[in-house]
């Protein structure tokens, strides 16, 4: 398992060292005024920090214990989560997408992280309101509204 990470990670490193480079030609730009070559930059730039982060794990002896724990993914979770995005889309028009991503997220936190109520409502109260606050309010984007007004 950590050999198949550090190949992996390793590619991706490359492959983001290779992105930002590329970037360059594009022209980057600046904070104020950012150039083509802005997005894929940053973009390359959090990959390869995540790459990095792996590539050290994967070095590391310490961490044999946890690929073995990998090695037992329960795959019920996988399925449920993406079940869980399906009918997100599925409902979100009849619903609304404040409620439904808020009943996601307290599936997600609940059920598939085993996390307790209060933590769980404070956490997809907070998501909701968030999404709700980026989305709707600054980025003016339509987003379904469903049988709550507001």
């Amino acid at each position: 398992m950590q050999k198949l990470d550090f190949f992996s990670t390793l590619v991706l490193l490359l492959f983001s060292i290779y992105v930002a480079v590329a970037s360059f030609s594009f022209g980057v730009g600046s904070l104020g005024k950012p150039g083509p070559g802005f997005f894929p930059l940053g973009g390359a730039i959090i990959v390869g920090v995540n790459a990095l982060f792996v590539l050290s794990r994967a070095l590391s002896k310490t961490d044999s214990k946890r690929a073995v724990e990998a090695e037992k993914t329960r795959w019920w979770k996988v399925a449920a989560v993406l079940g869980s995005i399906v009918l997100f889309g599925i409902l979100m028009d009849t619903v609304g997408f404040f409620l439904c991503t808020f009943l996601m997220i307290v599936f997600f936190i609940r059920i598939i992280m085993s996390q307790g109520w209060p933590k769980t409502i404070l956490v997809a109260l907070c998501s909701s309101i968030g999404c709700y606050i980026i989305f709707d309010l600054l980025l003016n984007a339509q987003l379904p509204r469903g049988f709550l007004t507001f």
